[in-house]
């Protein structure tokens, strides 16, 4: 399940904007009914691999060069949750409960 909410407002060619995103996986624990315990394991290692659940905090900033030209920056702090690695490749060094993102766009239609 995911849901996200951004807000924003455009002052001229400017549009700063705020975002908070929610991803949580669902079932991420092995069956009970599951009773060898190889199988078990296996199945649990597999449902806690795809567990991608994170919450993410973005703050951007788009400035519309042209009716077809805009650049963009945004921050955003992703904060995997219950023990996931969230949609990182990795999880998390010890200790860390989030990380920072920061990325820059050109937006261009043609």
């Amino acid at each position: 399940m995911a849901a996200y909410l951004t807000a924003g407002c455009r002052f001229g060619a400017w549009q700063p904007y705020l975002s908070y995103a929610a991803r949580r996986s669902a079932g991420v624990d092995a069956d009970p009914r599951i009773v060898d315990p190889i199988a078990a394991r296996t199945v649990g290692a597999v449902l806690a691999a795809q567990n991608y659940s994170q919450d993410t905090a973005s703050l951007g900033l788009r400035w519309d060069l042209a009716l077809n030209l805009a650049l963009k920056v945004q921050v955003d702090r992703v904060m995997p949750r219950d023990g996931a690695r969230g949609t990182f490749t990795q999880p998390l060094p010890a200790g860390r409960q989030h990380s920072d993102v920061i990325s820059f766009a050109v937006n261009l239609i043609f």
